[in-house]
C-alpha cells in the first residue's frame, strides 16, 4: 500500500474509504508536499526494528502515525534545521537518516523502494531548503554498512 501525491489534486495507489478522506485532507492543506508510507527504525534502546509508518510531509513539519486511517499522528517534527544524511545501508536497507538537533531527535527511515526512499529524502530537502536559499542542509557522513546496535 503505498499513496503518493503527485501536485496537489491527484493521488495514486488509493484502495478505500481512508485514502478518500486522505485525498480531501491534502487538497484542503496546500503545503502538504508528500505522503505515504515509510518504514522507521524504532528508537531503542529495547526496539530497534523497521516498522512501517504512515507519514505526512506538511509543509516543514513531518506527521507519523502507526496507520493512514488514524486520526492522532504518533509523532510530530518540525524540520527546520534538521540535518539529512545522504541515502546508505542501514541494517541492510538503503535509508537515510534526518537529525532534529533543536529536539534531540534521530529519525532512520527507508522507503519500500530505494526510488521512493530517495523521493522522500529529496522532499524533505527540498522543505528544510526553503529557510536556506542557495544553500544546503545535506551532511556529508558515511552511512554504508552501517550496523546498529540491537539493543
Amino acid at each position: 500500500r503505498n499513496i503518493q501525491k503527485r501536485g496537489f489534486d491527484t493521488l495514486v495507489g488509493l484502495k478505500d474509504k481512508e485514502d478518500v478522506q486522505m485525498i480531501n485532507f491534502v487538497k484542503k492543506t496546500k503545503a502538504i508536499r508528500k505522503i505515504g508510507f515509510l518504514f522507521k527504525r524504532g528508537d531503542g534502546p529495547i526496539n530497534y526494528s523497521w516498522n512501517e509508518r504512515y507519514f505526512i510531509l506538511d509543509g516543514k513539519t513531518l506527521m507519523y502515525y502507526n496507520d493512514a486511517g488514524d486520526k492522532t499522528p504518533k509523532g510530530v517534527t518540525k524540520l527546520k534545521e534538521a540535518d539529512v544524511s545522504p541515502i546508505g545501508k542501514i541494517d541492510e536497507r538503503d535509508a537515510f537518516v534526518v537529525e532534529v538537533p533543536s529536539v534531540r531527535r534521530t529519525f532512520y527511515l527507508s522507503g519500500p523502494t530505494k526510488s521512493e526512499t530517495e523521493a522522500w529524502r529529496e522532499a524533505i530537502l527540498a522543505a528544510i531548503d526553503e529557510d536556506f536559499p542557495g544553500s544546503s542542509k545535506h551532511v556529508n557522513f558515511d552511512l554504508q554498512n552501517t550496523v546498529l546496535p540491537d539493543g
